[in-house]
């Protein structure tokens, strides 16, 4: 669980309670004196994408999903080595998977859709993806529309 600050008196309560960094995440707010994500153990890139969706993660996610929309992050910045971190639909996805609905992510090649399983995964290592890929028979319609046009 994180512990969500919401102004600088909590933070030096956090200090003298010793509460580990990795549990500490400021509150996505304007508070003054409070410095956002400062104390998550996040690489550069991720901080830095972090912040630039913070609007978004504000009006799209409740308090909840916030704090699993961090967890996400912490997960894929550690096993991928401070090389990657999610985007706003990548997030949306999972996080709907998660909480157990019917979830159906569609972009384009090479956009990032197995992530969205991949962070699923890093979530609950007990769960099952089933990944379907039609390829031979998108290139059979695709040669069937040419050649019979």
């Amino acid at each position: 669980q994180f512990l969500w600050i919401s102004s600088p008196h909590d933070i030096e309560w956090v200090q003298l309670a010793r509460v580990p960094p990795i549990l500490v995440e400021i509150i996505m707010s304007d508070v003054p004196g409070c410095a956002l994500f400062a104390d998550l153990p996040l690489s550069e890139l991720a901080h830095k994408n972090l912040e630039e969706l913070r609007p978004a993660l504000i009006s799209k996610f409740s308090d909840e999903d916030q704090q699993l929309v961090l967890e996400l992050f912490i997960l894929l910045d550690i096993a991928s080595k401070s090389q990657r971190s999610p985007r706003l639909f990548q997030l949306e996805g999972a996080i709907s998977i998660l909480r157990g609905k019917d979830t159906l992510v569609r972009a384009g090649t090479g956009y990032g859709k197995t992530l969205v399983m991949t962070l699923v995964l890093l979530k609950d290592p007990t769960a099952t993806a089933v990944t379907i890929v039609p390829l031979k028979t998108l290139q059979h319609a695709h040669v069937r529309h040419t050649f019979h046009m």
